[in-house]
Formats: structure tokens, sequence, C-alpha cells
């Protein structure tokens, strides 16, 4: 089977929401959602856990704004 396309970006609503990967050139050092430890794991913790393959995060933007994230992480039951 093949990889699925992401979706396109809807360009014309100016409040849509789009996703995309955590990468080297995300800037999240400003990201605050007010929670002390979620905020300290994206901004210090989310590209290493991904570079591990521990997890994987996506980028919730408005516009150019990150307004949230989520991780999935890897669960290996021994």
């Amino acid at each position: 089977m093949g990889r699925a396309k992401p979706a396109p970006v809807n360009t014309t609503c100016p409040m849509a929401l789009h996703f995309s990967p955590l990468s080297r050139d995300s800037d999240v050092s400003i990201f605050s959602c007010g929670h002390a430890d979620l905020d300290e794991f994206l901004i210090e913790d989310s590209m290493e856990y991904q570079q591990e393959r521990l997890s994987v995060t996506r980028l919730a933007y408005i516009n150019s704004e990150i307004v949230g994230f989520f991780t999935l992480v890897t669960f290996l039951h021994l």
C-alpha cells in the first residue's frame, strides 16, 4: 500500500487549522498552553523522543502560529 497523502492546507479560510510534523526547523520555544509539564515536554523533550523513535509529534497551526500539538507514543509490550 502507498502512503496517504497529507490533506491540503486550506488557504482560503484565515482561521484554518492545519498540522505539520515536528522538525528541527520548528520553533516551539515560545509555545505555552498553560500546563508547565506539557510546555516543557514540547520545548525540551519532544524532538529527542522523536529522534529516538519513542514518539512522533504533530504541531497544530492556525496561520503560522502554533496553537497546539499532539504526540503519539510508541508502546512495546514485552
